[in-house]
């Protein structure tokens, strides 16, 4: 009879696994109340990539792997075994989609059936090699535990590879990947699907960041057409004022280059307001008969961009972001989109760390300040990386996507992003590191002491390394200061794990 892993160690795996696969799905953990109607379960089915495919499949090998392993012990037959652990592999899959319906995520129902597969072949690799694996990772675990040169290796490149990718995005804040041939819109996306209802009384777009002056004498000149009031003509692009007062056409009023004039697609939803502006009565688009090339080739060679509104939003259900202005192909590809995500405005701004549609990391305003009916003047801007937004002729927030180490816009941030990425990169730093001290200290407060402090330490050099690069940053204390009670936590779990799996690993492999 094969050695069954054991119960503990078994539960503690799993439960490692389980952390990492709800950190990744949970992720930008930015719940809202009310699900996200255009993202239903049952809309995934015609939509399939293979690169979706293959990684809904890896991650949950390892689920059914490990779950195989703890049903080891059952009575049951190995193919009751192996069902069983497609069906929580697909009831945990399952639950995974249905709380991303409340994350800025795409749920999939085909992902359940993907997962479900990963489940399934983990099980049967489980049952077919779990033998072999387990020779193969008992050697390893004492040879790597009692080696101080290998443990100093693994934390050494774990530093080194962390620091990097925490560096990286400094050089990848810019618009190189910015499209030539996608459309310019207003209250929807091209694609039709994320409508903005509402009044609009200009839309302007300049190819460089406005100060706050500038900002704030805009602000000053108002909602008016553009030849009423003072308003600072340099870096316009495009302008729309709205004082066509009937038609289907929106006259772009800039002055530069060949005008980029919108097209109103159902002049029936919508209600021309005097002396100036548009009232959006239900969904529609205003938008562009050609791609928005003029767009292109003033803002990316500058890589600033600022984009101004006026405007006053129907109701504060309205999500997705619902599109207010955006420079899109579609959902997934967009060169820059301003929107409103219920009482509050997102601005997403494509660049290589914030991904095609700027979505990974962006600007969001989360003070739900917007009231049903109110007028706004909000203008976004973005130069080097930072995305800052103005209301009223007031800056009101800003995101620098840089921002420390959770800038590759994997975890948010918020309080249980911070949690999430402190677990995140403090599990394996801080077991590496204990088993090494381990090897100088033994089991002493030493031990615990010098893992938590050089963990601690790496956070703090990234942090001190941004400061040093961008004085105006600040630090992260609200980062720094998660991290202490975090590490202390993985420590303790930690030196459990290590103590478990010494003891179960101790004992000889018995062969069927």
């Amino acid at each position: 009879m094969q050695k069954k892993i054991g119960l503990k160690p078994g539960i503690l795996m799993l439960t490692i696994y389980l952390l990492y696969v709800l950190i990744l799905t949970m992720r930008p953990f930015d719940f809202s109340f009310y699900p996200q109607g255009h993202y239903e379960l049952l809309e995934s089915f015609y939509r399939f990539a293979i690169g979706d495919f293959t990684l809904n499949i890896m991650l949950f090998i390892p689920f059914g792997f490990l779950s195989f392993l703890l049903l080891g012990n059952s009575s049951l037959r190995d193919y009751k075994k192996v069902f069983l652990c497609v069906v929580l592999g697909a009831l945990f899959s399952f639950a995974i989609e249905s709380y991303q319906l409340f994350l800025p995520r795409d749920s999939e129902l085909s992902d359940v059936f993907m997962n479900a597969g990963g489940s399934f072949l983990g099980a049967i690799l489980a049952r077919q090699y779990y033998e072999n694996v387990f020779r193969v990772f008992r050697t390893g675990w004492f040879k790597v535990k009692g080696s101080v040169t290998i443990l100093s290796v693994v934390v050494g490149i774990y530093s080194v590879v962390f620091l990097g990718v925490s560096l990286f995005p400094i050089r990848y804040v810019d618009l190189r990947n910015w499209a030539p041939d996608f459309t310019f819109q207003v209250a929807n996306e091209a694609t039709l699907d994320r409508p903005w209802i509402g009044q609009i009384y200009l839309v302007a777009i300049y190819n460089r960041d406005l100060s706050g002056d500038e900002i704030y004498t805009n602000f000053k000149a108002g909602p008016a057409p553009l030849g009423t009031g003072l308003r600072v003509r340099e870096g316009l692009v495009a302008f729309y004022d709205f004082k066509e007062g009937g038609g289907k056409t929106v006259y772009d009023g800039s002055g530069f280059g060949t005008p980029l004039d919108l097209t109103i697609l159902d002049p029936s939803r919508v209600r021309w307001l005097i002396p100036n502006g548009l009232e959006v009565l239900d969904s529609t688009v205003l938008k562009t008969k050609e791609p928005a090339k003029k767009l292109y080739d003033a803002i990316k060679p500058n890589n600033r961009l600022t984009v101004e509104v006026w405007m006053a939003p129907d109701n504060t259900i309205q999500k997705g972001p619902a599109r207010i202005v955006s420079f899109s192909k579609d959902t997934g590809n967009g060169n820059f989109t301003l929107g409103q995500e219920e009482r509050n405005i997102h601005l997403r701004v494509r660049t290589p760390l914030s991904g095609s549609t700027g979505s990974y990391v962006n600007l969001r305003t989360g003070d739900g300040f917007l009231n049903p009916g109110n007028l706004y003047h909000v203008v976004a801007t973005y130069k080097e990386g930072i995305e800052t937004l103005f209301v009223n002729g007031k800056e009101h927030t800003r995101v620098a996507l840089y921002d420390s180490i959770k800038s590759l816009g994997f975890f948010g941030n918020n309080v249980l992003s911070r949690i999430a990425f402190s677990f995140f990169f403090f599990f394996p730093m801080v077991f590496f590191l204990y088993l090494l001290f381990l090897n100088v200290f033994g089991k002493t407060m030493k031990s615990s002491f010098f893992t938590v402090f050089l963990a601690c330490g790496l956070l703090f050099l990234i942090e001190l390394i941004f400061n040093i690069l961008f004085p105006n940053k600040g630090f992260d204390f609200n980062l720094l200061f998660a991290s202490i009670p975090v590490g202390l936590l993985t420590l303790l779990f930690v030196r459990f794990l290590e103590t478990e799996i010494s003891a179960f690993y101790q004992f000889p492999l018995r062969k069927a």
